[in-house]
């Protein structure tokens, strides 16, 4: 039975790890329990290989699942954002509706697909504020490695938390 259950696993886990790999969703303990698993089989352990099959497939689903979901709550951020800018957000919204869809009816692939669409409308409808605020998100990443090395930030962090302050206002050039 566990012979005839490995390969069957192993395919449904591949075309996941692939799709993880293709939209950079981390995997790297799915890829241990791979190692694990592969490890047990060589050993003849064939009920531990085929475990750690079971949890890496539960595992990059659920990281998947995480991924999907945090898009979509990164496109409805931007609807309201767009909304703020007085422009229409339906597209971005439409997107939303779409990659949810796909993701009750377990389609991955196409919820990813959608997600990647909507943020790509989105850029065009939001591009001043992604691009503030990824300045902003690079800002504060440089501001905590310069702190491991004990120097100074404070001006550093007074001109991000100003920036900040602009975006909450809507005033992306400022920010």
């Amino acid at each position: 039975e566990l012979k005839r259950q490995f390969p069957i696993l192993v395919a449904e886990v591949k075309p996941l790890m692939e799709l993880a790999k293709e939209y950079d969703i981390e995997t790297g303990e799915c890829r241990s329990l791979i190692d694990r698993a592969v490890k047990a089989g060589k050993a003849g352990d064939r009920a531990a290989a085929v475990q750690c099959v079971k949890e890496c497939n539960v595992l990059v689903r659920q990281s998947i699942e995480d991924r999907i979901c945090h898009d979509i709550e990164y496109l409805e951020k931007l609807s309201v954002i767009a909304r703020g800018m007085n422009t229409d957000p339906a597209e971005i919204n439409e997107s939303v509706e779409r990659t949810k869809q796909f993701l009750a009816i377990g389609d991955y692939a196409g919820a990813l697909k959608e997600a990647r669409a909507g943020r790509k409308i989105s850029e065009k409808v939001t591009g001043k504020y992604l691009e503030a605020s990824d300045m902003c998100d690079s800002l504060d990443s440089l501001i905590q490695n310069a702190e491991r090395f004990y120097i100074d930030t404070r001006e550093a962090k007074r001109l991000l938390k100003e920036a900040q302050e602009a975006g909450e206002h809507g005033d992306w050039t400022m920010m």
